[in-house]
């Protein structure tokens, strides 16, 4: 980054030379332009960092809602299964009691 910064600083700072610029103005300059590329890389690496948290939280949304549904199957499944066997006892037992019918 730091190398970067110098590509786009040490033009502007032999331009300033020749332009009959005070060393004092090329330093502000260089200075601001340093100042401004790192602001410009701040920016992208904040969106950047942003985007993948928001990419992270919908997939971690998106997994729990899968586990919850799997569940939700899973527990409608069990809660069928021990209706159909107490279904079953009921009948065995009323059987056993009246065997008559």
């Amino acid at each position: 980054m730091l190398a970067v910064a110098a590509m786009l600083v040490l033009p502007q700072l032999t331009f300033a030379a020749d332009d009959d610029q005070s060393l004092g103005e090329s330093i502000r300059d260089g200075a601001k332009a340093i100042g401004h590329a790192t602001r410009d890389v701040a920016k992208d690496v904040g969106h950047a960092t942003r985007d993948a948290a928001k990419e992270v939280g919908h997939a971690t949304r998106d997994t729990a809602k899968e586990v919850g549904h799997a569940t939700r199957d899973v527990a409608k499944d069990v809660g069928h299964a021990t209706a159909d066997a107490a279904k079953d006892a009921a009948t065995a037992v009323d059987k056993a009691v009246s065997p008559d019918d």
